[in-house]
């Protein structure tokens, strides 16, 4: 025990929280087009993530 007590104690970051507001703004949007945008900019990402790695080897 009195290992445990005798070492120094680490000094931590005070934790800062995410806060998010929801608005009504983005309802009058067509979902089915912001969806097809967020699907092809992500297969975007992962096929240049693909390539580099194929770079890499």
């Amino acid at each position: 025990m009195k290992i445990v007590f005798s070492q120094s104690m680490r000094v931590r970051q005070r934790y800062e929280p995410h806060f998010w507001q929801m608005t009504d703004v983005g309802l009058a949007k067509d979902a089915a087009h912001k969806l097809d945008q967020e699907l092809l900019l992500r297969q975007q990402r992962l096929d240049t993530a693909a390539e580099q790695r194929a770079q890499k080897e």
